[in-house]
Formats: structure tokens, C-alpha cells, sequence
């Protein structure tokens, strides 16, 4: 069966806290999506070991909106098979609303992409939190450097580099995240290039690389869904 074949079925929730996050990935790496549908508070690589038996994971990658607290309103979150591209709508009375996707690049396998939209009519503020500290590259570019809690094995399996790439720049940078502004209906969009030392002997030029590759976050998502269309 092609996954053409699934673009009648989906994945659909309407209660945040009914069940697991959804599953998602490239076959190179993957994570259960939060509920809040916000980034992963977990991600697994191919090639990033903790010891010879069990895999590493890189985490927390994940997206807070300052001032939202509660139950929404409305809620949904979807995942069409035919395209594995996760959505999810949070709407609240009490403000705090937003559209986000996420979805594992099939057309490139080291790259998440995420996008963030204010379906409020407030202006928000939100922080980016990322597994480590972070080093800033330019104003909408930060770098962190992870590495396995084992000693490293045989192979160079224990180190990784997560470079992110954003739409807009960062209004303040911490130890481990960045503020960002989003008025009324715009949008955020962020690149997350995972590479570990196994991948590339330059691993954390790579990641800078795939970050800020030419090829638009659309066109990055079209890319995505011709390859899983043709599966």
C-alpha cells in the first residue's frame, strides 16, 4: 500500500490530555509530538547511543507561550496519513491561541521543521527551549552541542550538534532558549538540523548548513509530501 493510498485517513484528537503524542519521523530521527502540539520533549536519532544496547535521546525541543495556562476552549490536532504532516489548533476564551505543524523532512533526513501561527488577537511572546546551552550564530540562528551521558564507545557515536533556524530574530537569548515576538496573525517558522559525529566529521558546520539551507520552509514541506506521496 502507498501512502497515497491513506489520503482518506488521519489521525484526529479533540482532548489535549486524552492520550500519548503522536509518533513521527524520517526513518533517521523521530519523537512523540506534545499534545500542545509545541515540539517534543524527546528526540531519537539513528546514529546517537547511549551505550552499545540503547539509543541516546536529545530533548527538550519545545515551544511556551507565555501567559497561556489551562484547558483550551477548542482543541484539535491532526495527522493525515498522506502526508505526515502533525497540525494543531488550541483556541482559548482567555487568549492564547495558536495554529502549530511539525513534520520530519523526508526530503531531508536530518531536518524537523516547525511553524508557529498567532490565531489570537493579542500580541504574544514566546520562548523556544532548547537541550542544552545555546550558542547564538546570528539573530534568528542558535546552535547547541549534545553529547551522550556514556563514555564513547568504538565509534564516534555520542555526539550531536542541533542547529535551528527562525523565521524571525530572537528578542533575548538565555542559557537554553530565545524569546521571540508574534503580533495578530503572523507566523514563526524554525529549521531544526540534528547531526551527530557519526553522520559528519564537520558535524556542526553540517547542521549550520542544513539549518539555513536556501529551500523555504513551503518548499521544504512540499518536498516532504511529493516523497511520502510516492512511497
Amino acid at each position: 500500500m502507498k501512502a497515497s493510498d491513506l489520503n482518506t485517513h488521519d489521525i484526529r484528537r479533540n482532548q489535549p490530555g486524552s492520550e500519548i503524542g503522536l509518533l513521527l519521523g524520517n526513518g533517521e530521527m523521530g519523537g512523540l509530538l506534545r499534545n500542545d502540539g509545541l515540539g517534543f520533549d524527546a528526540i531519537w536519532l539513528t546514529d546517537f547511543w547511549r551505550n552499545e544496547a540503547e539509543r541516546q535521546s536529545i530533548g527538550p525541543i519545545r515551544l511556551e507561550l507565555a501567559g497561556r495556562s489551562g484547558a483550551p476552549d477548542r482543541y484539535e490536532q491532526i495527522l493525515p496519513l498522506g502526508t505526515v504532516v502533525a497540525t494543531t489548533s488550541w483556541f482559548s476564551n482567555e487568549g492564547g491561541s495558536y495554529e502549530s505543524e511539525f513534520f520530519f523532512s523526508q526530503a531531508t533526513p536530518h531536518l524537523l521543521c516547525g511553524r508557529i501561527k498567532n490565531t489570537s488577537g493579542e500580541t504574544q511572546t514566546w520562548e523556544l527551549h532548547l537541550p542544552g546551552p545555546v550558542i547564538p550564530e546570528d539573530p534568528c540562528t542558535l546552535k547547541v552541542r549534545c553529547e551522550a551521558t556514556a563514555p564513547p564507545m568504538v565509534l564516534p557515536f555520542t555526539a550531536a550538534t542541533l542547529a535551528v533556524r527562525a523565521s524571525r530574530d530572537y528578542e533575548e537569548i538565555s542559557c537554553s532558549s530565545g524569546k521571540f515576538i508574534l503580533p495578530p496573525g503572523m507566523e514563526w517558522e524554525g529549521r531544526f538540523a540534528l547531526v551527530t559525529s557519526f553522520d559528519q566529521l564537520d558535524f556542526e558546520s553540517s547542521a549550520l548548513e542544513i539549518a539555513g539551507h536556501d529551500r523555504s520552509y513551503s518548499d521544504e514541506k512540499s518536498a516532504h509530501t511529493a516523497i511520502w506521496e510516492n512511497y
